[in-house]
């Protein structure tokens, strides 16, 4: 089965996505650019991105990943340790 989310498999944008073309938001390569990053976030999130709750919920992933790197981090650097080895004893 294809990835439904893969933009080989777009015949055509979104209404949403015809609408800030038009309005001129976008360009065509500012959105290509914009739908392949969404397809990359979906891919590492694991998560399906169908809706503006879903993309809610994938930023609050994003945010709630970059708090535990940030705490990680400091943790590593209070300790002197490597944040890989860090993360290892979790």
């Amino acid at each position: 089965m294809a990835d439904q989310s893969s933009l080989a498999n777009r015949s055509s944008h979104s209404l949403e996505a015809r609408a800030l073309l038009e309005r001129g938001v976008l360009g065509e390569r500012e959105l290509l650019a914009l739908q392949a990053d969404a397809v990359k976030l979906r891919s590492l999130l694991r998560v399906k991105i169908a809706d503006d709750a879903d993309l809610d919920q994938a930023a609050a992933a994003v945010r709630d990943l970059r708090s535990f790197l940030r705490s990680l981090y400091a943790q590593a650097a209070a300790t002197n340790a490597a944040p890989f080895d860090l993360l290892q004893q979790l």
